[in-house]
């Protein structure tokens, strides 16, 4: 069976951009819902960056990102833009760990931390399922010559 003309891979690329886009303006979202909870009491990440005002760089980066992609000239600073957009999410919510468990941490924390953790796997390439296509559909080739 021949992969590739199933898939279409540079289609499957523009669905994984989609979704970089789709995490990167989720870190913007979840900064609305509750990062930490205490009982019937929670904060969201706009009430966290009334105490650490470096937490209001989250939904700011995450929209840089978004923007940046159509206009931006040297991939290397998309590159590095998206990296430094996810790594701060990840960085605070270890941070939140270590300060207070994870009891404290309401429903955003959590899904902005995965939403970094998908901007993070989107930008060091760790999806390589084009290259894997390509790889099943040379190796069904080399299957179907040797039954023949």
């Amino acid at each position: 069976m021949d992969f590739k003309k199933i898939i279409d891979v540079s289609e499957l690329k523009k669905t994984l951009t989609r979704l970089e886009n789709i995490a990167a303006l989720s870190l913007v979202l979840f900064f609305f819902f509750p990062w930490a909870s205490l009982g019937p009491f929670s904060v969201n990440g706009f009430g966290a960056a009334a105490e650490n005002g470096i937490l209001l760089l989250i939904p700011i980066l995450g929209l840089l990102v978004v923007a940046m992609r159509p206009i931006c000239q040297f991939p290397i600073v998309l590159k590095s833009v998206k990296l430094v957009a996810a790594t701060l999410p990840i960085v605070v919510f270890i941070a939140a760990i270590a300060d207070g468990g994870l009891q404290f941490l309401g429903i955003g924390a959590y899904l902005t931390f995965i939403a970094a953790i998908l901007i993070v796997l989107g930008t060091l390439d760790k999806v390589q399922l084009p290259n894997a296509l390509s790889a099943m559909g040379s190796d069904d080739v080399a299957d179907s010559t040797e039954e023949s």
